[in-house]
């Protein structure tokens, strides 16, 4: 597409989609406080989540 070209997509999620993602939506919440009453600090907690983003960036590259 050209930098003129104003067309446009609209996406939505199925009625299946949106259970997922209501599902899902608890899911970093409850892992974190899994993991802090495991007595894991939050700083190794923090470098955990940045260490992973670094490897999804370097992986979605590929």
């Amino acid at each position: 597409m050209s930098e003129k070209d104003e067309r446009k997509v609209f996406v939505k999620l199925t009625k299946k989609g949106k259970e997922l993602k209501n599902n899902a939506i608890p899911i970093p919440e409850k892992l974190l406080n899994t993991l802090l009453t495991e007595d894991i600090k939050l700083t190794e907690v923090m470098l955990l989540k940045d260490i992973l983003n670094k490897w999804v960036d370097i992986l979605s590259k590929k």
